[in-house]
């Protein structure tokens, strides 16, 4: 046995070469167990349980999973923290809620002006207006209040930047000084009254930037090993840059949506965008793409290039000039320790408007790469012959004939008069500028194809298909080259851009591959029977020029599920040993939301749902290996001991009972199965209605109006933009005027930041504040100025029973304080779930 076993190795292997002991046969299945191994696709990055740990959110699940355990705990505590409803606080609400109704401020009605300015000459195709005074609109408090509400909702919100250096703080006066030492530990402390500070700087022109923070990121995700640099400002420099980027969008969103070319880092738009893009039958027929990338394209942005791009749309002296010291950066870098003043090149990877700044850097690309192909296609489309089948010769063709067969029949006499030779003239000159007319027509002849050229661009990412031969892409890759170095000063990465034949080879592009189908359709012609069409029954014809579809990338994928632990290299599943601590119910509750957020990118935008099957194949098995190592038994004994009928298949789940003052509930987490999951995106194709109608409308001219998100801030290209980002504003600025949640003094409040209230439990947390505030889903609570100085006295020394005790152990002032946006809303109230609410029941 050991024998054979060896000689098969060697046989596999390749080193039997000889024809008499080899049949062909045995050949053969060698050979194609060759080419099989090489095609076999293997992951790039190796597996490490110690950072595939940190891409599971252990803590949250961990929280989640301690409170469920403690329902009865969580009910009894919200009785306990309950406090009767203040009527100071309620008259409050109302005069919010009368205020809100009838307020519209007059920055909000300024840049719906801008927009539709821009709108109408995009319309129109008119030249792009200039604007003037754009400093009111960026230093006014209602937009450093939605730009606040913005960024505070951000993960890294409460990630701190780092102190000026002294060379810096050298040209500042002191009260710029004292305002950054106030706004340093942002955003924990805001208050009306440094918004209208920092309004005031803005103002005249003497703001002050902060120094910012870099650190490097690894990359997990790419087959080069390196480090990413990011760039973290300070929290009110966020806020302005913010503000900024409002305005801009105003200004340069019309154009955007005209080209619809660029949907990168752009509100309402996304990477299901430009896949739309791609697929749609304007790429019919696409044989080779050029896949393109910029190398270091966020810090070789030349700042004097950007100014320059800006200043052809904005007239405004002061907010140029406040665009130059934003620009005029300086940074800390934690790994050589020392501080970095950028002058001349890069904008900071981790500003707030840094990708919008560098679409518009790059729209200066887009309209080159646009013009350039349509002139290519243009010269290259108008080749033709006389004789062509377009439907717009048809009728030509026929007058032609109508009028030859006209000169064959009419006659001449011997002695023509003036009367019939000017007659016979008119009927040859007719005809001859018919066949010009003809000649001037595209050809649709089967001799002659229609060249097309389609350009993509998601941030420095950019595709260009084309149904040309690849000669053509590789001198418009020079071309493209060329102008970037000369024109932007920007080189393209040369292991980035690559030609790729999408018959033989997918394009990688945004975590889905581009590919071409190599088959020709068949369909039955259609004839004319009388008035009416009908299909031929023996008569079939083979349709050329498929469609573009878009795969989930293979390669990516393996690569992400092995680095995270889902699978080894090759792509079998194995088993999560960092999860085993958790209950059943919990881990699976993980890997849903992971199969959940998988066909969410890829269902929708996917040619065949079944290229989805081995990626939820491999989430399946890992699950069931998970529990196997869980329960220290096999994975068929999973199957059997967890085996749960649903309406769309057998599946594994589990039951959790907790009891409640006396009383059971039940609640049942299921494995979700494939044809569920499948069933549910079907279902949820809002967004990709969105997507197919936001893309058609733009590119047959007009803009598209996108509808609200609930839960986002308003954008300029929503419906109802004023009204809805009236209601925002009032909103937000009654979270900072409301009285203190603690004590209830009326005056000037701060607001109290915590990070990460959802990754704790709630039989962690020892103050009363912070148990509301976990209750009402916040992350900020407004608070007095001794309050406030006080929680974090005790937050700083949770060991100290003294400093405890200083804080009062009594129920907060009015809960809706805390969670008052949800006061003031329009239409349904959102409260905290029941549990019959969130899934549990009854027995």
């Amino acid at each position: 046995m050991l024998q054979k076993k060896e000689s098969k190795k060697k046989l596999i292997n390749g080193y039997v070469s000889n024809s008499k002991m080899v049949s062909k046969v045995r050949r053969k299945r060698i050979t194609c167990f060759k080419a099989i191994k090489k095609t076999r696709l293997r992951s790039l990055i190796a597996y490490n349980q110690r950072n595939a740990a940190k891409f599971h959110d252990v803590r949250y699940y961990l929280s989640q999973q301690i409170d469920t355990r403690n329902q009865e705990y969580k009910l009894n505590l919200k009785r306990n923290l309950a406090v009767t409803h203040k009527k100071i606080i309620t008259e409050i609400i109302e005069n919010y809620k009368e205020y809100a109704k009838n307020y519209t401020n007059k920055a909000w009605l300024i840049l719906n002006g801008i927009h539709k300015r821009n709108v109408v000459a995009a319309l129109k195709n008119e030249a792009p207006p200039t604007h003037s005074d754009l400093m009111g609109l960026v230093s006014s408090l209602p937009m450093l209040l939605i730009a606040y509400k913005q960024v505070r909702k951000n993960k890294g919100a409460m990630t701190l930047a780092f102190h000026l250096s002294k060379d810096r703080k050298r040209n500042l006066s002191r009260y710029q000084i004292s305002f950054l030492n106030k706004t340093f530990g942002m955003p924990d402390g805001m208050s009306v009254k440094l918004l209208n500070v920092t309004s005031d700087l803005i103002k005249s022109g003497r703001y002050p930037w902060g120094a910012s923070r870099r650190i490097w990121l690894d990359k997990p995700g790419s087959k080069i090993k390196g480090t990413r640099p990011i760039t973290i400002p300070p929290f009110m420099d966020r806020v302005v840059q913010t503000a900024i980027k409002m305005v801009l969008e105003a200004i340069y969103e019309p154009w955007f949506e005209k080209t619809n070319r660029s949907f990168g880092f752009r509100s309402n738009k996304g990477c299901h965008d430009a896949i739309f893009a791609l697929t749609t039958p304007i790429t019919k027929s696409s044989r080779f793409a050029l896949e393109g990338d910029f190398s270091k394209a966020y810090d070789s942005v030349n700042k004097k290039l950007l100014l320059q791009f800006l200043g052809k749309r904005i007239k405004d002296s002061k907010f140029l000039n406040m665009m130059e010291a934003r620009l005029k950066y300086q940074f800390f870098d934690t790994r050589t320790e020392s501080y970095v003043n950028e002058n001349f090149l890069g904008i900071p990877q981790g500003g707030t408007d840094s990708p919008y700044l560098f679409n518009i850097y790059l729209s200066e690309f887009d309209d080159y790469v646009i013009n350039m192909t349509n002139e290519v296609c243009n010269k290259l489309n108008t080749k033709i012959k006389l004789w062509d089948s377009s439907k717009e010769a048809r009728p030509l063709r026929k007058k032609i004939e109508t009028k030859r067969n006209w000169l064959k029949k009419y006659s001449i006499s011997a002695n023509p008069t003036r009367d019939e030779l000017e007659n016979r003239y008119n009927k040859v000159k007719e005809i001859r500028l018919l066949r010009h007319e003809v000649l001037k027509l595209n050809s649709s002849d089967l001799g002659h194809q229609r060249l097309k050229l389609f350009y993509t661009r998601y941030a420095d990412d950019w595709i260009l298909l084309t149904n040309g031969p690849r000669l053509l892409l590789e001198k418009i890759k020079q071309k493209i080259s060329k102008w970037a170095k000369s024109n932007l000063e920007m080189t393209l990465s040369q292991d980035k851009t690559l030609i790729t034949d999408l018959l033989n080879e997918p394009a990688h592009f945004l975590g889905y591959e581009i590919k071409g189908n190599r088959y020709k359709k068949i369909e039955k012609i259609k004839m004319m029977v009388g008035r009416t069409t009908k299909t031929a029954k023996d008569m079939l014809k083979k349709v050329s020029g498929q469609l573009i579809h878009a795969y989930p990338d293979r390669q990516r994928l393996l690569s992400r599920f092995c680095m995270k632990g889902y699978c080894d290299k090759r792509g079998f599943p194995r088993e999560l040993p960092f999860l085993t601590n958790f209950d059943a119910h919990t881990i699976i509750s993980r890997y849903n939301s992971v199969i959940r957020g998988i066909f969410d990118y890829y269902a929708q935008f996917t040619r065949y749902g079944f290229y989805l099957n081995r990626w939820f194949y491999i989430l399946k098995y890992s699950c069931l290996k998970t529990l196997a190592h869980k329960f220290k038994i096999s994975v068929r004994k999973v199957l059997n001991q967890f085996k749960v009928n649903t309406i769309f298949g057998r599946t594994i789940g589990c039951k959790v009972n907790i009891k409640i003052n006396g009383s059971t509930y039940t609640k049942n987490w299921n494995l979700l199965t494939y044809k569920e999951i499948i069933h549910n995106c079907s279902i949820n194709s809002s967004h990709y209605m969105v997507v197919k109608d936001a893309f058609w409308t733009n590119e047959q001219g007009h803009q598209y109006r996108y509808p609200y998100k609930i839960g986002q801030s308003p954008s300029i290209k929503n419906y109802d933009f004023i009204e809805k980002i009236n209601w925002v504003n009032v909103r937000t600025q009654a979270g900072l005027e409301l009285p203190c949640s603690i004590c209830g003094a009326m005056g000037s409040t701060e607001m109290h930041h915590i990070k990460h209230i959802r990754k704790e439990s709630l039989t962690h947390l020892a103050t009363p504040w912070k148990k509301q505030m976990y209750l009402r889903n916040r992350k900020q609570i407004p608070l007095c100025f001794k309050c406030h100085r006080m929680v974090h006295n005790v937050e700083s020394n949770y060991s100290n029973d003294e400093l405890i005790s200083l804080v009062p152990v009594k129920k907060l002032y009015d809960n809706r304080i805390i969670n008052i946006e949800s006061q003031i809303k329009t239409g349904k109230f959102y409260g905290s779930k029941s549990l019959e609410q969130k899934g549990w029941t009854q027995t």
